[in-house]
């Protein structure tokens, strides 16, 4: 059986949940055609209140950075990342992120086949469902896979937060 996405079979599930079986193939077409006009050559990246795109979100992001050398000037982005992400499983996690700088970053931190970070219980996984960015902590240091554009986002996410308009 071929193995498919974890959000693929989510999407199929509450397809064939809500779409009766004589409408899915116009389901499955206007699906397509949704699908094409959003990630298709000519589209622009499609925002929706600032958030970004959905499939932006399945991308795997890179390493950024971690707290400790994260830039002093943009501390204030890292604090609300950390107070706006929501904990995942490490399943969740790491379809996430660059697997090559996972598995480096594991090494680093001295995990071996004495101990797995896997089986590590103080290792928490988390994602910033606005714009995907995840990260895990390990040692309370987070450990940030994100794209240039990620960071971006969670700025101006975080800045805004922070106008008089949206001061709670």
């Amino acid at each position: 059986m071929q193995k498919y996405h974890p959000l693929l079979r989510q999407i199929i599930t509450q397809i064939s949940d809500e779409v009766s079986p004589r409408d899915i193939p116009d389901f499955i077409t206007s699906f397509r055609t949704e699908l094409d006009r959003m990630t298709g050559p000519s589209a622009q990246s499609t925002s929706v209140s600032g958030v970004a795109d959905p499939f932006k979100q399945m991308v795997k992001r890179p390493f950024h950075s971690d707290c400790v050398r994260w830039p002093a000037r943009k501390v204030d982005s890292l604090i609300y990342l950390q107070d706006e992400a929501c904990e995942i499983t490490r399943d969740a996690f790491l379809p996430l992120v660059d697997s090559e700088a996972m598995r480096e970053i594991e090494a680093n931190l001295g995990y071996d086949k004495h101990l797995a970070m896997a089986d590590d219980y103080h290792v928490t996984y988390w994602r910033h469902e606005e714009t995907g960015i995840a990260f895990f902590k390990h040692s309370a240091i987070e450990h940030v896979f994100a794209t240039a554009e990620d960071i971006e986002a969670l700025e101006d996410l975080c800045y805004a937060s922070d106008t008089p308009d949206n001061a709670g």
